[in-house]
């Protein structure tokens, strides 16, 4: 196994905690109906019926999603809820209408606080974009958790942080969808935390991921 260590580079960007941080069920909430909507298996019609969830959140990433799944139907339920009372899927909805060529992929300019794939419980973003194995964490802050994003996974992928195996994923048995990995208990703050990542039979596997600080309010 590599131990050599790359630069990293680290964009560290604030999000807003305050009086509108959801509570932590809200959190689990929109985390459980993420994992659904990430699934490869998910159908549009299941997809769509998130679009009537009472959070706003779940509202807003189910339209994300929709439009990616199936960009007609993104497109007709975008008209509908650009008149949504939330400021933030009104947002999204005018970005998905406003993209007219039909392309998947949607280019947004959409603040932090407002991005479909952002559960709002961000408290620090820590945006790491490395060739090798560590990430430096900052001084330690007030948080409820630590979590290493990878994004969609597709492969069996196995991480460790700090030598403890953090997450052992296979999407053969779960779907492909994103992998978030727990490491509030191993990370070390103010100092160097050292990443591995390899399939299941032990061959190194390179991903660009994130390290999350969260704080998920009361």
């Amino acid at each position: 196994m590599r131990v050599g260590l790359a630069a990293v580079a680290v964009v560290l960007v604030a999000g807003s905690v305050g009086a509108n941080v959801p509570s932590k069920d809200m959190v689990e909430h929109r985390r459980a109906v993420r994992s659904a909507l990430d699934a490869s298996s998910v159908t549009a019609d299941a997809i769509a019926a998130h679009l009537k969830d009472k959070d706003p959140g779940v509202r807003r990433f189910a339209l994300f999603k929709l439009h990616e799944r199936d960009v007609a139907k993104g497109r007709e339920a975008a008209k509908r809820l650009s008149s949504d009372p939330d400021d933030a899927v009104k947002a999204l909805a005018k970005e998905l209408l406003r993209n007219r060529n039909a392309a998947k992929s949607v280019s947004m300019e959409l603040p932090l606080s407002q991005s479909p794939l952002n559960d709002h419980e961000i408290f620090r973003l820590k945006s790491v974009f490395t060739e090798g194995e560590s990430f430096v964490m900052p001084p330690k802050m007030a948080c409820d958790a630590v979590e290493v994003w990878f994004g969609k996974v597709t492969e069996h992928l196995m991480v460790w942080v700090n030598d403890v195996l953090v997450a052992d994923f296979d999407p053969s048995r779960e779907g492909q969808r994103e992998l978030r990995c727990d490491v509030t208990k191993v990370v070390k703050w103010g100092g160097e935390n050292r990443m591995w990542v390899t399939n299941e039979h032990g061959k190194d596997r390179w991903k660009k991921f994130s390290v999350e600080v969260l704080k998920c309010g009361k």
